[in-house]
């Protein structure tokens, strides 16, 4: 009789455990579809903080995790899971995601914000002949950006009207900043070219790249280097302009050799935990940035 009893005791513990770890997953089910369901994804850190600024605040994720070179970026199985589930995407384009554009398109919307833009040319003397992606390096161009994004979402004007105020505002800050700088002075050395559209907006001359190209991807030759080192002697130029991700060690070698510091900014992604946590931040951190280089204080 005991033996019964211990063995009835058993099955109604296993039934029960089976119950509850049915329960779980059923649960879990439930819980990642409804993750899923209404999902709004920017391709980048700086267009989902400017995507979610537009839209009310509401979360906006990013495909691509902040910290993480968009040139280099490679979708993972979740990221594609991602894209499928999302109802909105928000890309950059002018080929910054031609590594997996044709998954952009699993998502229920697609906003391609390049195909709003008057692009940037990039001349013959560059590695890629073709247009310049990094738009974003200019507010007032933002600014503009932020009305097609809101046309795709039902939510109040008035957020993406006073978060166009705050670029606009953004913008001036930025000429004034800069104004400080004596006109001479004003030249960039950049590590590649992503400073194209800040540079047209505010005046500066960008007088060479160490990586002749468009992505951070690209390698310098010698004769390149050689050309820089050259053109940096004979410009004046302060400093070489480099970006927070990384592939700076030419750079950082051409700096020593001649003397002159390298300095880091942030250009394609931001960082959540410093003073470049939103797309605003970030841009006046790299006025300060510029501005305390190029005008010796």
């Amino acid at each position: 009789m005991i033996l019964i009893i211990a063995s009835l005791r058993m099955i109604l513990r296993i039934a029960a455990h089976l119950g509850l770890s049915l329960s779980l997953v059923a649960l879990s089910g439930c819980s990642s579809g409804n993750e899923s369901s209404s999902t709004i994804l920017a391709t980048t850190s700086v267009w989902a903080d400017i995507t979610s600024h537009t839209l009310c605040d509401i979360e906006v994720d990013s495909l691509i995790a902040p910290g993480s070179d968009p040139h280099s970026y490679e979708p993972s199985l979740r990221d594609r899971q991602r894209l499928e589930g999302a109802e909105l995407v928000v890309a950059n384009g002018a080929h910054l995601e031609d590594r997996y554009a044709d998954l952009l398109t699993t998502a229920d919307e697609l906003v391609i914000l390049a195909d709003h833009v008057s692009l940037r040319q990039i001349s013959a003397d560059h590695d890629h002949d073709g247009t310049d992606p990094h738009f974003w390096m200019d507010p007032t161009l933002v600014a503009d950006l932020v009305m097609v994004i809101a046309d795709h979402r039902d939510t109040s004007e008035s957020c993406a009207t006073a978060y166009r105020d705050e670029l606009l505002a953004l913008d001036a800050d930025i000429a004034s900043m800069v104004a400080t700088i004596p006109p001479d002075q004003r030249i960039l050395v950049t590590n590649h070219d992503a400073l194209g559209y800040f540079a047209d907006r505010y005046g500066f001359d960008v007088v060479g790249t160490v990586i002749p190209s468009l992505t951070t991807m690209a390698e310098p030759s010698a004769a390149n280097l050689a050309d820089l080192a050259e053109t940096i002697e004979a410009t004046g130029a302060r400093a070489i302009f480099t970006e927070e991700l990384g592939h700076d060690a030419d750079a950082t070698a051409l700096g020593q050799r001649l003397g002159i510091p390298v300095i880091a900014l942030a250009t394609g992604t931001l960082d959540p935990s410093g003073d470049r946590s939103t797309y605003v931040e970030m841009m006046r951190s790299n006025t300060t940035l510029i501005v305390d280089a190029l005008s010796g204080s």
